[in-house]
């Protein structure tokens, strides 16, 4: 099935859910993107002043942030995730974005360095036409 993205950055939360649901995802990636938008709509809902079904989700409902999320959300479940360890990198940076920080708050389990294991995979991706913008790296490993 072949699913067109807007390119339009204004985008409401039950457009995000149609297009999540239509787009012949995985289920567990389907369903994970859905908890990072929903949770997404929530916050935006309390900063908006309307109920989270009514949430216009701006540039995070853009084409660019729908792939986004999907793709990290396709990272964790094709790479076997069990626990998710969120690293912020340098200390000294804070580049989250409303999508980062739904993305943290969905996916992790906890917060720190990485733990010491054995990492038997790693994935690596960036901001879709944005090299020198935000890098994601996902390792998988046993302790």
């Amino acid at each position: 099935m072949f699913v067109r993205l807007r390119t339009t950055c204004s985008r409401g939360w039950r457009d995000i859910e149609l297009l999540l649901a239509g787009a012949g995802l995985h289920e567990d990636v389907r369903s994970l993107a859905h908890d990072v938008f929903a949770r997404l709509a929530e916050a935006e809902s309390s900063v908006q002043g309307v109920p989270a079904e009514e949430v216009l989700l701006h540039e995070a409902g853009s084409a660019q942030a729908v792939a986004e999320v999907v793709g990290v959300c396709a990272g964790v479940v094709h790479l076997g995730a069990r626990r998710t360890v969120v690293s912020p990198g340098p200390a000294e940076l804070d580049l989250r974005t409303p999508i980062d920080a739904a993305l943290m708050t969905t996916l992790a389990d906890d917060w720190g360095p990485q733990p010491a294991m054995a990492v038997s995979a790693v994935g690596i991706g960036t901001t879709w036409g944005d090299p020198e913008g935000h890098l994601l790296r996902l390792a998988v490993g046993a302790s």
